[in-house]
Order: structure tokens, then sequence, then C-alpha cells
């Protein structure tokens, strides 16, 4: 009996690709709405809940954590069940989390929230991006990529004025409700998507890696977080913790089942991308927390007026990512980055001295130069996929999942560390400063032991000192970007020629 060929088989594409796009899209622009609406709300968040310390870096980084430690297993699931079937699941995690973190009255109710919504989003991001492995021809790739980076970035540039819009109109709770609508839209045309059933695998899941690489990650962020707060043999022992799982992942990692191939992972044209990645993706967290906080608590601008003065940076990142397919297939990826790493690193240079009054010509050109470079990051992703063939597409994805989550987990907690030590650093060079400072600290503990001193004199002193001290901070901060993009420059220049299937 004939054998009939499907459109998987001819390697023409799915005949109605460009109209279920979308609905790949919109749970990927949920993602990153819930993601960046979020950046606005902290100071409000930690507010609500000051029992809770640095609850507002945790609920950046357990979302993160959580979907980077499970991006794997989704990947297994996704390559054995079928996509259709995992996206379903993914979508009704993703709005049961946001759900609680709506109702949330407790920080730790808040924080469990984070991690059922990271769960789904685990699922969701690597099954888009097997989903557009699938359904398009190789040619039409790194379009559809471009297309799938706009979502992205949609969600980046609408994400902070929304969050700022309905803190403004309501209060922090409904940040958490608004992405719920993409994600409710797309879960209702997911019968519209082709059923993607599951590829013919002949090995056994790679449980030890899957649960090594998950604890691995677990284990090195929060050591990162928390470090400063805990005793040197409990840091000692999450260190030997950390490279114990490392070492048993490592002896497992050569067979052919392996989660994470290392025949694929050690090529140039992989991990110079996936790094590259990683990077931008820690920056933009790092960034983006550090312009809430200086308009918020330097300038003392309001969550709508701080989303407003934000909106610059994701307008040109969106802009940017629907045109990043055509640059790509026009320049290249690796020239396309090395002009963009070198124009932002200009641009922080430029931000290195933040005056209180405002951003001037020179600041602007930072913020836009970085809106630029995070709207090329979707051909990274494309650039590492495509050492996955169509039969290993959530594998790939997942992986790549796990990058980015990992580089988004990364950059709130290179941001707790540097400021908890570069504020009080500041703080204490500051003549106007009244009161003793710890090193480590938080905003939120230097705030808190100013509004208790609101009724005396040296309030407004030290209100200013610590406005002075986080301009200065955050200006060394973004001195210390630059530097970091001219080593990506230098990184990017090894990258080697793209590989097409």
């Amino acid at each position: 009996m004939t054998k009939i060929e499907t459109w998987e088989d001819t390697g023409q594409g799915y005949p109605l690709r460009w109209w279920v796009l979308p609905i790949v899209c919109l749970p990927t622009l949920a993602m990153l709405l819930d993601g960046n609406i979020v950046f606005i709300a902290l100071p409000a968040i930690g507010d609500a809940f000051r029992d809770f310390p640095n609850l507002g870096e945790w609920v950046l980084a357990s979302f993160s954590l959580v979907a980077a430690a499970l991006s794997l297993p989704a990947g297994e699931l996704g390559d054995r069940i079928g996509l259709r079937k995992v996206f379903s699941w993914g979508l009704w995690l993703f709005i049961l989390g946001s759900g609680i973190c709506f109702f949330a009255f407790k920080g730790w109710i808040l924080i469990l929230g984070r991690v059922i919504c990271a769960c789904g989003a685990a699922i969701l991001a690597p099954v888009a991006l097997a989903c557009l492995r699938r359904i398009f021809p190789p040619k039409e790739q790194a379009i559809a990529f471009g297309y799938w980076s706009a979502s992205v970035t949609i969600g980046t540039v609408i994400g902070p004025f929304l969050g700022g819009f309905l803190e403004h109109i309501a209060s922090w709770h409904w940040v958490f409700f608004a992405p719920v609508v993409p994600a409710a839209i797309g879960l209702l045309g997911l019968p519209l998507l082709p059923l993607l059933p599951a590829k013919q695998i002949s090995f056994k899941p790679d449980y030890i890696g899957i649960t090594t690489i998950g604890f691995a990650i677990f284990f090195f962020l929060f050591f990162l977080m928390e470090s400063p707060n805990l005793s040197p043999s409990l840091n000692i022992l999450i260190i030997c913790l950390f490279l114990l799982t490392v070492v048993i992942w490592r002896q497992s990692a050569n067979k052919p089942s392996a989660v994470i191939p290392l025949n694929i992972i050690t090529r140039n044209s992989w991990y110079v991308p996936s790094v590259l990645q990683l990077f931008i993706r820690a920056l933009f967290v790092f960034v983006m927390t550090c312009l809430t906080v200086y308009f918020q608590e330097g300038r003392s601008l309001s969550a709508l007026d701080t989303s407003i003065h934000i909106l610059p940076l994701s307008i040109v990142s969106g802009v940017v990512s629907l045109a990043s397919g055509y640059l790509e297939k026009s320049f290249g990826v690796k020239y396309l980055m090395m002009a963009t790493l070198t124009l932002t690193a200009l641009g922080f240079w430029s931000l290195r001295d933040i005056p209180l009054s405002g951003f001037d010509g020179g600041d602007w050109f930072g913020i836009v130069a970085f809106g630029i470079l995070y709207g090329n990051t979707a051909q990274l992703s494309h650039q590492a996929l495509v050492h996955f063939s169509k039969s290993q597409a959530m594998r790939g994805s997942a992986i790549n999942t796990l990058t980015i989550n990992l580089g988004l987990a990364l950059g709130a907690a290179i941001y707790s560390i540097f400021i908890s030590i570069a504020l009080p650093l500041n703080l204490k060079q500051q003549s106007n400063w009244q009161f003793p400072v710890e090193i480590p600290s938080s905003v939120q503990e230097i705030l808190n032991q100013v509004d208790q001193n609101l009724h005396t004199s040296s309030h407004s002193q030290s209100l200013q000192a610590l406005q002075e001290s986080l301009a200065h901070s955050f200006g060394f901060g973004f001195a210390l970007c630059a530097i970091f993009c001219l080593i990506a420059i230098a990184i990017t220049y090894s990258m080697r020629p793209f590989l097409s299937n």
C-alpha cells in the first residue's frame, strides 16, 4: 500500500501556515506581556508585602527560574505526545497561575501563582518555536521567526505602558489579569492549528539529564540571589550541590538520548548565538529594572509616567523585530549582531552619567540603541534551532527556551546583587545621608529606613541622597553594560556561517 505524502513529507509547509501564525504567536504575546507588565508594578508590590524581603526580585526570578528548569521536560512531552495537546496544557496552566496572582493577598501566594504560571510558560514558549519549525519551510522560517519576534516585542511594547495605566486606574492586581486575554484567545483558536502529532522516537527520555539540569539551574540562581542572606556553611553546601548535579549530568551527556546533545551544543554555530541570547535577555531584565526604579524612586514619577518614559525602548524594539527577518537575510546574523552590539555599547556609555533632572539626547540614544539590539534577538533563536531536525523540533525549542529563561532569571539575580552593593557604597559617600547603612542592602530596606524618619528634619536630605545614589549606581551599571557589549562583539566575531538544513 502506497503511503500518502503529507505537507510535512513534501517540505513545502502547512498550506494555511500564515493564517495560523497568529494562534502560535498569541500565547507568546501573553507570556511577554506577563513578563514586562510586572516591571512597573514592582515598587507597588513591594509596598503591599513589606514583610516579604526582596519580593520584587523574586516575582521576576521565580517565573524565569521555574520556566527555565521545566523547559526540557516540556520539550520531551511535545516530541512524544504531540504539540497541539501539550500547547493546550500550557495555556490552561498559564491562565490558572495568572488568576492566582490576581487574587493574591499574601506574598507567598503571589509567588505560588508565578510558579504555576511559569509551568505553563515552560510549555508555551518551546511549543511556539517548534510549531514554526514544522509548519514553515526552511526558506520562510527567518521571516516567520521575525513575525514571531514581533509578538515578543509587542508584549514588550505595551507591557510597561499597560502596567502603568492599570496601576494608575486600579491596582497592581490587574497587571496579572491582562495577559490572560491573549492566552484565552489563543486557547479558543487552538482547534485551527494542525494536529502536529508526536514523532516516532526510539529512545527513552533522559530522566537523569532532565533532573540534574533542573536542579543545577535552581541551585545556581538561588545562590546568586540569596547568598548574601545565607550563612557561609549554607552557601558552601549549595555550591557543592550545584557541582554535584553538573558532574552527574556530564556523565550521562554523551548518550544518544541525552536531553542536551553535546554533539550539537559544542558547535560554534550553536553556542555563540545561544550565549549571545542569554546575555541580551539578562541585559534586558537588568536595564528594565534599573530604569523602573530610577524613574519611580529616583525621580518620584508615577507608574504611568514611568511607563511612558520606557515606551521609546519598547516601540523601537517592536519595529525592529518586524524587520529582523529581512535584515538577517540581507546582512547575515553575524554582522547584524556585531553592528547592533556596537551601537548599544556606545549607547550604554552615554548613560554612564544619569541626571536626576531627566534624560537628555545622549541618554535617549542609549535607550533606543538597546531597543534595536533587543529587537533582533529572534534571529539568534533561528540560528540555534536550525541545528535540530524537525523530528526534534520541540527538543531544540526547549533548549532555546531554557537559554532565554535562564538569561531572564540571571538578569534579575544580577540586578539584586549589583544594587545591594552599589547603592550602599554610593550612600556612604553622600554627606547628607543621616542613617547607618549595611552592605548588602536592598532598595526597599533603605526606603523603609527613610520612611521611618518621615517627620524628622533629616528626611528630605536623606531622600535626596538616596535619589542621587540611585542615579550614580545605575550610571555605573550602564557603564559596565557597555564593557560587556564590547566583549559580546568579540564573541560574535567568532561566529561561523549560518547553517541550513
